[in-house]
């Protein structure tokens, strides 16, 4: 019930603590970081059968994301969730990968990799 006293709908409420494994912290902060929502825009628990669904079958979707994937340089889970969210359009989903992906691509990187050979820590350079 905190989730909802946030704000939050109470199915996606209930979804959120149902991904992060009932850590209302980890629920909250999936919320606040608009996931929930684009999960919600996706078609919510309709989506997520249809994505099991065709990770089951080897779906086109899933082998479409590894190919944009490798095109612009982003974990192939979140290509496939673009995917997912844009309805398939390739052309909207390498855009939206593009000028707002890195911001998901946080959550979907372990610390380890993203620390290992990327320079972002610190030099404040200025031009």
């Amino acid at each position: 019930a905190p989730l909802v006293g946030m704000g939050f709908d109470r199915e996606l409420a209930l979804a959120a603590l149902e991904k992060n494994g009932d850590d209302v912290n980890e629920a909250a902060n999936w919320l606040l970081s608009g996931q929930g929502e684009a999960w919600w825009r996706a078609g919510g628990r309709e989506a997520d059968k249809a994505a099991a669904h065709a990770k089951e079958g080897g779906g086109s979707r899933q082998s479409e994301a590894q190919d944009l994937a490798s095109v612009v340089g982003m974990p192939p889970e979140l290509c496939y969730e673009a995917l997912l969210a844009l309805g398939d359009d390739k052309a909207r989903t390498v855009n939206w990968l593009i000028d707002r992906g890195a911001v998901y691509m946080d959550g979907l990187v372990p610390s380890s990799e993203s620390a290992d050979g990327e320079d972002g820590s610190g030099g404040g350079g200025g031009g």
